[in-house]
Order: C-alpha cells, then structure tokens, then sequence
C-alpha cells in the first residue's frame, strides 16, 4: 500500500514499483478492496 502513497495507479506501475508479479499485487489489491484499503477505479487503475 506504501507504493500507492496517497496516489491512484495502474496496476502495472503498482506491479513495477513494489518488486512483484502482477498476479500477486492483483490478488493483495482484491483482497485489500474487500478489507475497505483501497478501491478499483476501473481499467487496471487502484487508490487509497
């Protein structure tokens, strides 16, 4: 969630920028979602 840093982002960049895979950032973002941490803005973008 740091890499969002108060951003919204795509999914790739958020993928690049943390070190990881895209399906394991697009996992942890779903499940943040669920928890109420972040929203999906659509098109692969994501924010706090």
């Amino acid at each position: 969630m740091k890499v969002l840093d108060g951003q919204s982002k795509h999914i790739d960049v958020i993928a690049r920028e943390a070190g990881f895979k895209i399906d394991k950032v697009s996992a942890a973002l779903s499940m943040m979602e669920l928890r109420g941490l972040v929203k999906n803005y659509g098109s692969g973008v994501w924010g706090v």
